[in-house]
């Protein structure tokens, strides 16, 4: 199977002493401390371009700070309220104005939209960008082939931003496929890790998470586990890995992000303080080292916990993992599926429970699907799924 590092290898090494950046999700969580690093550091960077949703507070805090050559808001009408204050940058906004503003061309990106959008987007900053720093699921869950084909096609370095799969990366460059035999995801277990009772889980609890500062959909999918099943299947296109030589376990004080298990048996480990700048700074400076720097004291962590993930209290992670191995069709319902049931959950439509109750009704779904589907017939396929389940739920 072929994976990022056969990718990786024939890609030229950017030269240039300031790196061009553009960052999609910039108001996200990962798109704001992508941008404080790029901040911190202007005489290795410059932000040529900031995309972000409807969040016009923060674009223009940045846009004051950083300067882009151009910003791309989500509608008119926040792209209008940016323009009211911002001079000096083009202001652009909706689909036409990011595929606008990707064609600019980058040395790196980091892609943080989720969904479907960012799918799109990650793909267009593929042609458009020397090295993509990818940090939403949906990418390698709805293209995953496809995704090192169009890397592949116009030699594009792709990343992974995930604290996970950027320890795995880090462990697995330079070392051949021949001298290991299985991947080791690590998680946190999430703020519902001790929790016996699940009937009155509210919104506040699960966004409660006791190691990460995450976005809230990433903070619901964490706490049901589902976060997990996505990063085997992330896991498994990025490496080149079978979901069976890909085993998660539960870590509690998320210090080892990312084993790998050698032919011997043994075990080489990533370990780092749980902070998101270290991945996103690695990428933005790969291959060379990172400019943010966050000391680990093992004295002071005390021990390391190991658990196996418990399928009974968290019925998610292996339903996603039997969704993810039954076929493509599967692991596209499954995905969307949990994507508007977190939302639901968000806007406390429905209960934390309701949320694996919605993938299962999705996944039994008697739904015409074709193969290959473009992301427009992906998109009307998705609006399908999502009518049967608001009839339901």
């Amino acid at each position: 199977m072929q994976s990022i590092f056969d990718l990786n290898r024939s890609m030229d090494i950017i030269t240039k002493q300031i790196r061009d950046v553009i960052i999609l999700g910039a108001s996200g969580s990962v798109g704001r401390q992508a941008f404080d690093l790029c901040i911190a550091n202007p005489d290795r960077f410059k932000i040529k371009t900031l995309v972000s949703g409807v969040n016009v507070d923060e674009t223009i805090r940045q846009a004051l700070i950083g300067k882009p050559d151009y910003i791309v808001m989500a509608n008119e009408s926040a792209a209008e309220r940016v323009s009211d204050v911002i001079d000096n940058c083009i202001v652009l906004y909706g689909d036409i104005g990011r595929k606008e503003a990707i064609t600019a061309g980058y040395d790196i990106a980091i892609t943080a939209i989720p969904g479907i959008d960012g799918v799109i987007s990650t793909f267009d900053t593929i042609a458009n960008a020397k090295i993509v720093a990818f940090a939403n699921k949906e990418t390698i869950i709805y293209a995953g082939d496809n995704l090192l084909k169009h890397a592949q096609q116009y030699n594009t370095c792709i990343i992974p931003i995930d604290s996970e799969h950027n320890a795995i990366f880090q462990i697995l460059n330079g070392i051949d496929q021949s001298r290991f035999d299985k991947i080791i995801l690590t998680g946190s277990g999430g703020p519902l890790l001790n929790r016996i009772d699940f009937d009155k889980i509210t919104l506040e609890e699960v966004l409660k998470h006791p190691t990460w500062n995450m976005g809230q959909k990433i903070s619901v999918d964490s706490a049901t586990l589902m976060n997990k099943a996505l990063e085997v299947i992330e896991a498994s296109y990025l490496f080149g890995m079978n979901f069976n030589d890909i085993d998660i376990v539960i870590h509690p004080e998320s210090i080892i992000h990312g084993m790998v298990k050698m032919k011997d048996g043994s075990l080489l480990m990533h370990a780092s303080a749980p902070d998101m700048k270290l991945p996103i700074a690695y990428a933005l400076n790969w291959p060379e080292v990172g400019s943010f720097r966050r000391d680990l004291d093992l004295v002071n962590v005390g021990k390391l916990t190991f658990l196996e993930p418990d399928h009974n209290r968290f019925p998610l992670f292996k339903l996603a993992l039997s969704a993810a191995e039954d076929s493509v069709k599967s692991r596209i319902i499954m995905n969307y599926a949990n994507e508007l049931a977190v939302n639901l959950f968000l806007e406390r439509k429905i209960l934390f429970k309701d949320i694996y109750r919605i993938v299962d009704f999705a996944l039994n779904l008697n739904i015409q699907y074709k193969e290959d589907m473009s992301f427009y017939e992906m998109e009307s396929f998705f609006k399908i799924v999502k009518l049967y389940i608001l009839d339901k739920f």
